[in-house]
């Protein structure tokens, strides 16, 4: 079985690349939005207007102009898009780990030896570099 087979029935492998590709995808998405709707809002002055037949008792109430609408209406999206954006950049990162994760268990598989032996077989080589013996 090639190299390329054995990743391609690791599950694990499979989900982290899926991961960095959704995540990427989702931060280049939002990344547009965010721009896009930062310059709505910088074009955009909120304005809001006192209402005088609306006054009651004394308290003033205000009425939200069309501007100040499509502005909040623009905070919202921005707001949405930040968490998209965020929600990518997690998904990418879980998606690097699960294939270091998976790529690290694949070279331990391919080199045969268990985690509890490589470190055996690390001190034993090294005791003997110490003693003068080559192996």
């Amino acid at each position: 079985m090639t190299i390329t087979q054995s990743l391609a029935r690791n599950y694990l492998f499979i989900a982290g690349l899926v991961l960095i590709v959704l995540g990427v995808g989702n931060a280049v998405a939002a990344l547009t939005k965010v721009h896009e709707y930062r310059a709505v809002l910088t074009a955009t002055t909120p304005q809001v207007e006192a209402a005088t037949a609306l006054v009651f008792r004394g308290a003033q109430r205000y009425i939200p102009s069309e501007a100040r609408e499509r502005w909040e209406i623009a905070q919202a999206k921005l707001d949405f898009y930040h968490v998209v954006l965020t929600s990518g950049r997690l998904m990418f990162g879980l998606g690097i780990a699960c294939t270091a994760l998976s790529l690290i268990r694949f070279r331990r598989r391919l080199s045969g030896t268990h985690p509890s032996q490589a470190r055996e077989t690390g001190a034993s080589a090294l005791q003997g570099r110490r003693t003068g013996d080559i192996t």
